[in-house]
């Protein structure tokens, strides 16, 4: 099965996975890539600052094949 690495970058911190899991193909590292920004976001939602997040996918090659983004911000009106 081939071998992933997912670094984790926002605006104030990066980190890069060293260690990689296997994924069947390079669909279902992209998908765990979505689901890491996702439960990073529920961790962070309250935050008051805006939350940039980013994902790069690496191969078993260390080359990047995909990336994931999620941005969220909120704004108190009235």
């Amino acid at each position: 099965m081939p071998h992933f690495f997912f670094d984790i970058h926002d605006h104030e911190l990066s980190h890069r996975d060293e260690e990689g899991s296997e994924w069947p193909d390079t669909a279902s590292a992209q998908d765990q890539g979505r689901r890491l920004l996702a439960d990073i976001a529920r961790d962070e939602a309250f935050r008051h600052d805006p939350l940039h997040l980013s994902v790069s996918i690496r191969d078993a090659r260390r080359r990047v094949v995909a990336t994931c983004a999620l941005s969220l911000a909120s704004t108190l009106v009235g």
